[in-house]
């Protein structure tokens, strides 16, 4: 909760944009949450408590944050939040976004409303058979010559 609470204006900037926004905590879900967001209650337990992750994805882009908290902390660092370590990856291909919604969407359907269902379902539906566009090959390409290689960026 008190990263929500900090970070609660960027969710409502990113909700007013999106035709739906997800947000899977564990603890009591917020009391108010901005139009189009939709809690999901974690289990403390389950590997989803332990992941931070931001997914975007529409018919012709898609972008993928996927972070796993290790439960560790560097030990030199200045402060617990600075030194928390995390083993994840980041991609700006459709396809990759793609696989995490549909792999999101399977961990978290059945605690889903249905109109957040329909929204994913439908974005899922339009997104699946259309390849790749050039723009997302050309921004791969210029991504991996800016880091002087392919990136290990777990996807």
């Amino acid at each position: 909760m008190p990263y929500f609470e900090r970070e609660s204006v960027l969710y409502q900037r990113i909700a007013a944009t999106a035709a739906v926004t997800v947000i899977g905590m564990v603890g009591p879900t917020p009391p108010a949450l901005p139009q189009g967001t939709y809690g999901v209650l974690l289990d403390a337990a389950e590997p989803l408590a332990r992941e931070w992750s931001v997914l975007v994805l529409t018919p012709r882009f898609g972008a993928a944050l996927v972070a796993h908290d290790r439960m560790e902390v560097e030990p030199t660092a200045a402060t617990l939040e600075a030194g928390r370590l995390f083993d994840g990856g980041w991609s700006f291909r459709r396809d990759d976004a793609l696989h995490e919604m549909v792999r999101s969407r399977g961990q978290l359907g059945d605690r889903l409303p249905r109109a957040a269902l329909l929204v994913l379902d439908d974005v899922l539906g339009r997104t699946r058979e259309l390849p790749a566009t050039p723009g997302e090959t050309r921004g791969e390409a210029a991504e991996h010559a800016a880091e002087g290689g392919p990136s290990d960026r777990g996807f």
